[in-house]
């Protein structure tokens, strides 16, 4: 369990932000991988996952193609699913 909270600690280090270069584009942040994208759509936050660039090392306990999400808004958690 230790190794494995290492490894998320160091996975969480390594985060990058990519900004929107032009408006074709959305800012998001890669984290293990995974794009995180968060923008204003038609007066609405939207949060959008890609996990297809998702490291497979990271969520290999979980089988492959799986990568466990769990979205809180304030502090609620919205959704969770295990894959």
């Amino acid at each position: 369990m230790e190794d494995r909270s290492k490894h998320e600690q160091a996975m969480n280090e390594r985060v990058s932000f990519l900004p929107a270069a032009n408006e074709d584009e959305k800012p998001c942040m890669q984290v293990a991988g995974a794009l995180v994208f968060a923008y204003v759509r038609d007066g609405a936050l939207v949060v959008s996952v890609d996990l297809d660039t998702a490291e497979p090392g990271t969520f290999a306990m979980y089988g492959d193609n799986c990568v466990p999400v769990h979205v809180t808004v304030q502090g609620t958690t919205v959704f969770e699913a295990s894959s």
